[in-house]
């Protein structure tokens, strides 16, 4: 095959890859809203908006730099592994120590426990990133295919499964959960590569002072957070049980009584008798 049709053939794959894992995605999505409501989701969406962004401070910005470097070798591919491994390993210890402070920042505990699972998606992204780097570099997106396809239904039945059991909020955290997992063991098994015991701290350096580059990783950050954490603080879904607790919202004349407003408008009759006093 020649380059051109192979530049095609991946094209085609990585389109089948996105629309799948897309189609499959708004199916679930509409599926858990309507066992677990807005609540839920609206929570993990908050909490997964500090997870990508911690995420995307693990890569450092060097999958973009080893798929951009021209002679990348197996030195530069282990380097980068070891690196981003171990930096993820210390942002998820900063994140597990830093959940209380987050929840109080958000004015939720139950984000507690959410954050330190769902953190896991840190480490897990230290050992995808390097694999991610060299399918796209060596264009085998078919493996991209295989790998999303995966994990897209894995987490999709493990996710409803456990809605209808009754788990709530944590069938939205397996869904992010196992999905990344999934697909992160999925390539690790189809992907020739595997890390080499070598390290370069120049090689290294190379690549970061790319990586880090302004326009590199504020893009990535900026692609990466959803929309929805845009709201600082999450706000309650407006239950029937808030709506019994607070009352219908009355405006101030409606809650003024009828007796009170008649007090503080004389009649005319009353007027023209005051008057006639008066003369």
């Amino acid at each position: 095959m020649d380059k051109k049709s192979k530049v095609i053939s991946n094209l085609i794959w990585r389109f089948f890859e996105r629309f799948g894992a897309q189609a499959v995605s708004i199916v679930v999505s509409i599926i858990l809203a309507r066992k677990l409501g807005p609540g839920p989701a609206g929570d993990i969406a908050v909490i997964m908006a500090v997870i990508t962004i911690l995420k995307v401070f693990a890569d450092s910005g060097m999958g973009n730099a080893l798929i951009q470097k021209k002679d990348t070798d197996d030195l530069d591919y282990s380097s980068v592994f070891f690196f981003n491994l171990g930096f993820s390993l210390l942002l998820y210890a900063v994140l597990f120590l830093a959940a209380p402070a987050i929840s109080r920042l958000y004015q939720e505990p139950s984000y507690v426990p959410i954050l330190r699972v769902l953190g896991l998606l840190v480490v897990v992204s230290g050992l995808f990133n390097v694999q991610q780097a060299y399918v796209a570099k060596t264009l085998q997106f078919k493996r991209f295919f295989f790998a999303t396809l995966g994990g897209t239904l894995f987490s999709a039945a493990l996710s409803i499964s456990m809605a209808y059991l009754g788990f709530g909020i944590w069938a939205l955290v397996a869904l992010q959960l196992s999905n990344f997992t999934v697909n992160t063991v999925i390539l690790w098994f189809t992907v020739e590569w595997r890390p080499k015991r070598m390290f370069s701290f120049r090689r290294l350096k190379g690549l970061l002072s790319y990586g880090w580059k302004p326009p590199s990783w504020t893009r990535s950050i900026s692609r990466s957070i959803p929309s929805s954490s845009a709201r600082p603080i999450p706000r309650k879904p407006w239950g029937s049980s808030t709506r019994a607790a607070t009352g219908p919202s009355r405006s101030p004349r409606a809650s003024t009584p009828p007796s009170t407003r008649c007090c503080c408008r004389s009649s005319p009759r009353s007027r023209t008798t005051r008057h006639g006093s008066g003369t």
